[in-house]
């Protein structure tokens, strides 16, 4: 089982709904929001719990006051106290996406920027780099997010972040279908691999132990706070 969700964050909340919102999020949410600088960072954290929540209240039973989040040993956010379900976040732009399976899952969302692929030698593996370099010049820079937004999902797949040998680990596509090689950590199982454009300007890169589905649950921002609210009555 794996489900993807994605919420459009460009129509903000209103205040009185953003305050509102502090009420669903753990503590150890609201702290890291103040720590960061911009506003655009805090509301993206936000939203990205509220987008777990919302998921795991919806469609998988829970009470948002039993929803209790930690960290694994690696730092990899998981639910506490439970084994049974894993989940993933990531943020970009506009959109937050979340992933909820019985089994490992990364997922990674990225907004194209234009030259940002100066570092591409220190993370890129030879093949990979070779074949950016055959790419025709229009498509150069998504192909290079398309590597690098699987390489992140991988990571967080692993639960290791960025911390494994990025220039080993070979990103590939044949006939659409994306994979890596050579794989880690094999406790985990199999990982399939998937790489898309979202909606303009966004690429998402899934990894999974589970067959990746091609549809997304979107929801809105409003649903969130909404169907939190309605389910603490």
């Amino acid at each position: 089982m794996l489900k993807i969700y994605a919420c459009d964050i460009s129509r903000k909340l209103t205040e009185v709904e953003n305050d509102s919102s502090h009420q669903f999020i753990s503590p150890q949410r609201i702290k890291k929001m103040k720590r960061m600088k911009f506003l655009e960072d805090r509301l993206r954290s936000m939203h990205a719990e509220l987008l777990l929540r919302f998921a795991l209240v919806r469609d998988f039973g829970y009470h948002n006051d039993n929803i209790h989040l930690s960290t694994s040993s690696s730092g990899k956010p998981v639910l506490a106290d439970q084994d049974m379900l894993h989940f993933n976040l990531s943020h970009s732009g506009s959109w937050v996406f979340c992933a909820i399976s019985d089994q490992a899952v990364g997922v990674d969302i990225e907004k194209i920027s234009e030259g940002d692929n100066g570092f591409m030698e220190m993370i890129l593996h030879p093949a990979e780099i070779l074949w950016l370099q055959e790419s025709q010049e229009q498509e150069k820079n998504t192909n290079y997010y398309k590597l690098w937004c699987l390489k992140e999902a991988y990571g967080k797949f692993l639960g290791v972040g960025l911390n494994y040998d990025l220039q080993k680990t070979r990103c590939e596509v044949q006939d659409g279908i994306w994979s890596l090689a050579p794989q880690h950590e094999a406790d985990l199982g199999p990982c399939h691999s998937s790489v898309r454009t979202f909606t303009t300007g966004y690429i998402i890169a899934v990894c999974s132990v589970r067959k990746i589905p091609s549809d997304i649950h979107k929801i809105q921002p409003e649903e969130l706070v909404n169907a939190l609210r309605k389910a603490s009555r």
